[in-house]
Order: C-alpha cells, then structure tokens, then sequence
C-alpha cells in the first residue's frame, strides 16, 4: 500500500500558479505559458538585451516569459510596478534586479519549459528550476552522465515521472546557486539525497521541492544565510505590506534641500526612521536606525511618488503636528 500511495503522491507540495509564494528561502512565482508573447515594459537597457532574441522568435518567447515572471514576482514582494523593475544580466549570464536605475539588494533566478515560466528572488542568492513532467521521462536514459553511482537508488529518482522530474529540478537549481551549469562543473556534481525531504549532499545548499500539475519546481538556497534571510525577509515583508517601496531609489519628488528634517517612527517596522523635509515636503526618507535588528544600509532609501503617497496616507495623514520632532 505505501508503494502504491507514493506512485500517486505528488512529489513536494503544489505550488499556486500565478501567485507569489513565500518560502524559508525566497519568493516563488510559476506561471503557466501560452504560444503569445507576453507584453513588458522595457527599459532601454532591458531593450538592448531583448534585440539579440529578435530574430528567434521561440527564444524571444522563452526571454519575454521568463521576464515577465520576474518583473511580476519582484513587484509583488518589493511593492512595485513591473515596469519599475529592470532585469539586466550578470557577467555570469544570471539575472540581476535593478529598480531605480541602480542594483537592488534583492537576488533573483528564472526559469522556463515549454509549460512554465518561473521567477525566484531572495535576500540571499538563489537558484530555481522547472523541469515538465515529460523532460523528467528522459532521466532514466542520461542517469549515467548525469547521477553519480548509487544516487538514483537512494532517492527513489526512477519511481514515477514526478520523482525524475523532482531530481532535474533540484540538480538545476543547485548549479544555477552556484551559477555553474548543466556541462561545467556538470549535474553529477549534485548528489540528490532525498526528495521526500528535498536534500543534496552538499550541506551548505538548502533546497525546496514543489509540485506544478505537470512539472517540479526546485528552489536553491545559501544553507548558512537563514538567520539573515530571515531577518531580512521580515523587513521586506513588513514593508512591503505597508505600501512602502523601501528598495526602490528613483530621482522623483526629489528636493535640493538638506536640512531641516521632520521625524517619526510611526506604523513602521522597529528600527526605522521616517524623515520629510520641511522646507517643501517633497521627499522622503527611510533609513534603519543603528542598533536595529537588520543589516545596515549603506545609504538612506528614496521613495518613489507612488510609494511616497502610499506611505504618507498610512503612517502621516492621521499623525499630530507634535509627533515629529525636528532632526539635524
């Protein structure tokens, strides 16, 4: 009977088409494709990059799926538009976030089938994969280029499609982590351990299996980074939730004056101070205050208009004159 109920079970469990996910080690976004290219708002930067797919019109699609996926995902946990969001490329060919024309502390990771297109960010490096049921089929016939002896046999890789497809995606996610790929340093250089409990034999890669209704998602992460990417999922969480864009440095509503600032600390995570200048009311600023339970910033936070707006309505509007005081 356990045979027979593990043949059926899926492998993880399912994943939300079209919704962010949170997990222990970053936000997840899997989106079902269609043959039509989905329409972005690009950035000149981002235009550049989409000129070198324009004459492959199915690796246009591929580009377009995944970015839209990512733009979506890193919207959605920073409190932004999807145009706000540019995704550039590292040296290493791996995504990189930009909002506000600058890098975002935020790492983000994609992903696409002919099913699926799917988005990871973290606060830490991540790595994510979709493999489709199907692609998961052929495993059995690569096992020896790919799984090193004995892999197969411990994780139960060949019971049914769902498991093989649950071991491709752990091995992909696990190289896009360390952002090496399926030929150097190769997929036999990931040892899956367990899919019951997705895990490598390498102990400082963290790893969560998830289920599509036709394809596994692994997500790949710094095993030693949890204490920080908890805090720091916290912060942005918190934020998020409040409306307030705290990543996004655009030069809008900006002023030309220094000083004086008025202060609060008001419907705020702790450890975060509200500053707007006097003089005109036109910017604000969010820092974390020293000693506050977050890593420090290197710089104070501008926010965009919109957040500005966003942020004034709930933590300012209804605030007294005496509530701020005046700051250097």
């Amino acid at each position: 009977m356990s045979d027979l109920l593990e043949a059926v079970a899926p492998v993880g469990p399912p994943l939300p088409q079209g919704l962010p996910a949170e997990t222990a080690l970053g936000w997840v976004l899997a989106l079902e494709r269609s043959d039509a290219t989905p329409a972005l708002t690009l950035s000149p930067r981002e235009e550049a990059l989409r000129a070198e797919y324009t004459q492959y019109p199915h690796r246009l699609r591929e580009w377009s799926w995944g970015r839209f996926a990512l733009k979506t995902l890193a919207a959605k946990v920073l409190g932004l538009r999807p145009g706000d969001v540019e995704v550039l490329r590292r040296e290493s060919g791996a995504p990189e976030l930009h909002v506000g024309g600058k890098p975002s502390p935020l790492f983000a990771s994609l992903s696409h089938t002919r099913r699926y297109a799917v988005a990871a960010v973290g606060a830490t490096r991540v790595g994510v994969d979709v493999a489709d049921d199907e692609d998961g089929a052929r495993l059995p016939r690569i096992a020896k280029r790919v799984m090193s002896a004995g892999e197969a046999e411990g994780c139960g890789a060949f019971r049914t499609v769902r498991h093989q497809a649950g071991v491709w995606a752990i091995k992909e996610a696990v190289l896009k982590l360390r952002e090496g790929g399926v030929f150097d340093p190769g997929a036999r250089s990931v040892r899956v351990e367990s899919l019951t409990r997705a895990r490598v034999a390498d102990a400082s890669a963290a790893v969560w299996l998830m289920r599509l209704p036709h394809g596994a998602v692994a997500l790949a992460g710094e095993a030693n980074e949890q204490p920080r990417r908890d805090a720091e999922q916290a912060w942005i969480r918190s934020v998020a939730r409040d409306g307030a864009a705290l990543l996004s440095r655009p030069a809008v509503g900006d002023c030309a004056h220094v000083a004086p600032w008025r202060q609060r600390v008001h419907e705020l995570p702790p450890g975060v101070r509200l500053s707007r200048c006097t003089a005109c009311g036109g910017r604000l600023r969010v820092e974390r205050l020293p000693g506050a339970p977050y890593p420090a910033l290197p710089e104070p936070l501008e926010l965009s208009l919109e957040a500005q707006r966003a942020l004034v309505a709930r933590a300012l509007k209804r605030a007294a004159d005496d509530a701020f005081v005046e700051t250097d």
